[in-house]
């Protein structure tokens, strides 16, 4: 069963990062991403990341579109000790109605 894997191996890193507000680094489809991770969820009982991808650009109006990625997609998942502060505006609301909320950053 997939939900198994929130809280089983390298998952465990990104419930501290989200409780810490800690910045990861993984490798996503071959690439490796410096994250700050601001929500869990399960979709289809599958679990996915809400994080901002340090390195992407920013939208044209300055702001800030955090990314979703598949968690069984993670790999090499290292808890960096960098903090982050919440993406400005950011609700703690899962990107779909029908997405469940396993974690979130507070204010």
């Amino acid at each position: 069963m997939q939900q198994d894997k929130i809280l089983a191996g390298e998952v465990n890193e990104l419930v501290l990062a989200i409780g810490e507000r800690r910045r990861v680094v993984a490798t996503y489809n071959g690439k490796r991403l410096c994250l700050e991770p601001h929500l869990l969820f399960f979709r289809h009982g599958e679990p996915y990341l809400l994080a901002n991808n340090i390195a992407k650009q920013q939208l044209p109006d300055g702001e800030t579109k955090l990314g979703q990625f598949k968690v069984a997609g993670l790999t090499a998942i290292i808890l960096e000790s960098d903090t982050f502060s919440p993406v400005a505006g950011f609700d703690g609301q899962p990107p779909r109605a029908d997405d469940a909320v396993v974690l979130t950053v507070t204010g």
